[in-house]
């Protein structure tokens, strides 16, 4: 501000003498005023260059109250919903989503020494919606809770949901994954029991529960029975386990790609509805 005014009263001092010289006093006073003018801005420009912020390579961006830079939301990520499904769509969706790493199962296990009897089970089994399962092609079981086994794309998602319950407080625990065509034959005819050449009502009472070998989801490696910690008097749908999971349509389970393997209000599913087995069928399924 002094350097530029003292070069100012230069000029005037300097303008003022070569007029004197040449022509008197008579531009004495447009020149003065132009040389004011000229000064007022070339302050008015100097103090604002001073007032405005200088970049550094350091300037921090402003950021909302509150807001932590390392944990603002990504704009770019998709959010998506989940979706609501009916009973009737929990099952359809089991039926036609294609487990990944499993085919078909192709070989008929003995259930009995009767061959006939065997037909008939399976007759019946059929009847009630039970249909053949798939197998896993390749074994790539990751084992959980020590002992249980389940495909790889599943068990991922079961830590997550694991996690999640766990932070709220709920205690869930698997109580069985994997189950081959032996073991599950091993399962039905523990609760056969002497029923071997019983009625089809009595065959149809064990089948409300348990399904024959060959036809149990468990076989897929995609499936999971529940318990919930604390809670072994309880029926499981009365426990806080079955409120946390069930609550909004299956809301903690859908969110990790999970939904009801036999959900209340669906037909033709098997065995009737069991509130403690879940079936992975991944997030993309169960995401908007």
């Amino acid at each position: 501000m002094d350097v530029i005014l003292e070069f100012s009263m230069r000029v005037i001092d300097h303008r003022n003498f070569e007029g004197k010289q040449k022509s008197g006093r008579k531009y004495k006073k447009p020149l003065v005023l132009f040389v004011v003018v000229a000064v007022v801005v070339s302050c008015g420009f100097y103090a604002g260059q001073n007032n405005s912020p200088k970049p550094t390579a350091h300037t921090p961006q402003v950021q909302a109250p509150g807001v932590n830079s390392q944990t603002q939301p990504d704009n770019n990520v998709t959010k998506t919903k989940l979706k609501e499904f009916t009973p009737e769509q929990f099952r359809d969706l089991y039926k036609t989503f294609v487990f990944p790493n499993t085919q078909k199962i192709s070989e008929t296990t003995p259930i009995t020494a009767s061959e006939d009897l065997d037909s008939r089970i399976r007759t019946l089994a059929q009847a009630k919606g039970y249909v053949i399962r798939s197998a896993p092609i390749v074994d790539n079981f990751v084992v959980v809770d020590g002992e249980h086994k389940l495909q790889q794309k599943a068990s991922a998602d079961w830590a997550e949901m694991l996690s999640a319950a766990t932070k709220d407080g709920i205690g869930i625990k698997i109580t069985a994954g994997y189950r081959s065509s032996e073991d599950q034959k091993e399962i039905f005819l523990g609760r056969l029991g002497s029923l071997y050449s019983s009625s089809d009502t009595q065959i149809n009472y064990v089948l409300t529960t348990t399904a024959p070998p060959g036809y149990s989801r468990h076989h897929t490696g995609y499936t999971i029975d529940l318990t919930c910690v604390g809670y072994s008097g309880y029926k499981f749908e009365n426990t806080p386990c079955f409120t946390w999971l069930s609550k909004n349509n299956y809301e903690n389970t859908k969110k990790f790609g999970w939904i009801p393997s036999y959900p209340v209000g669906a037909v033709g599913q098997g065995p009737e509805p069991e509130s403690w087995e879940y079936v992975w069928v991944s997030k993309d399924s169960t995401h908007q």
